[in-house]
């Protein structure tokens, strides 16, 4: 489980088959992770993205794919706001 404090961002989520999710945070906002996904905050705002959290240590995720390709989508600033693009690293996000 997630807490956001403070802050602006989303919690970027997937899983070995491929499902994924991203869920905007902001303050006050709680988000369950499911066991096996991959889990990871990214600041999107002007401010520190301030989260508490908690979990159990053996996520059931692959992370050694991740540290070799990184998630599925990049969220990236844009000229119209937050985006949300396939990996270039992850073959068939062309």
């Amino acid at each position: 489980v997630y807490y956001c404090m403070s802050g602006q961002g989303y919690m970027l989520l997937e899983n070995m088959d491929d499902d994924w999710r991203a869920i905007p945070l902001s303050p006050g906002q709680a988000v369950y992770v499911p066991r096996g996904y991959a889990r990871r905050t990214v600041n999107s705002g002007s401010e520190p993205l301030v989260v508490f959290y908690v979990f159990d240590a053996d996520a059931g995720h692959d992370y050694g794919t991740i540290e070799v390709n990184g998630y599925h989508h990049l969220i990236l600033k844009g000229e119209h706001g937050d985006q949300i693009v396939p990996n270039p690293k992850w073959s068939g996000n062309e």
